[in-house]
């Protein structure tokens, strides 16, 4: 499993859903992501470029 792999990740099962589980259940899945990134928020770097409305965003070199 990915989540296996990944430090502080969240493996959720929810068998009953089919492939559209997020359109099914909006609700439900916007409450487990809420959740996740409240436990894991602390565990995250620092942003590498603040974004703000007055500041362009990072170019691309087209690679």
């Amino acid at each position: 499993l990915v989540a296996e792999a990944l430090p502080a990740s969240v493996f959720l099962d929810r068998p009953e859903l089919g492939h559209f589980g997020p359109l099914e259940v909006p609700a439900d899945l916007a409450e487990t992501v809420r959740e996740a990134f409240s436990k894991v928020s602390d565990h995250s770097p620092a942003p590498r470029h603040e974004v703000s409305d007055h500041s362009p965003a990072p170019q691309s070199d087209g690679t």
